[in-house]
């Protein structure tokens, strides 16, 4: 009757959650190869061929939704507060991105550029921090995850 035992602390994590974690760090990874691929499509266009501007717009939307799925395998593979809340911040700036562009104000544009650069930052931590749940251990994983 005095002995408590503590099943949670020991038990491997369910199969949803392991799929979802991988789903999470795929997702990641592509959101990451996208937005590096977003600033070498602007360098193209700039220094380049400026048609390319059509092809920067276009992965821009076909990027554009992955934020909105990126944090439903962020809970359900209780990856934590911390990566949860990034995955939401993740959409939120995306989201900047398009008030930023279509906004008439050149100096509102200019924060087009470093949005992204937010971006590729948070996509980069939300990818390393999903492929460290990969590796972490079933009793070193906790629902509060890494900050």
């Amino acid at each position: 009757m005095g002995k408590e035992t503590h099943m949670t602390d020991t038990t491997k994590p369910s199969g949803v959650v392991k799929g979802s974690r991988w789903v999470l760090a795929a997702l990641t990874l592509l959101f990451l190869l996208g937005a590096f691929g977003q600033f070498f499509l602007v360098g193209l266009s700039y220094f380049d061929d400026p048609s390319r501007w059509k092809d920067h717009e276009n992965l821009g939307h076909i990027l554009g939704m992955l934020p909105w799925a990126i944090w439903i395998p962020a809970v359900l593979g209780k990856a934590g507060r911390g990566v949860i809340i990034a995955s939401v911040l993740l959409f939120v700036a995306f989201e900047a991105q398009y008030a930023f562009i279509e906004a008439g104000d050149g100096f509102v544009h200019a924060f087009h550029p470093l949005n992204g650069a937010v971006l590729l930052i948070l996509g980069g931590w939300l990818f390393q921090q999903a492929f460290g749940l990969l590796r972490k251990p079933a009793s070193a994983t906790s629902p509060e995850g890494t900050a």
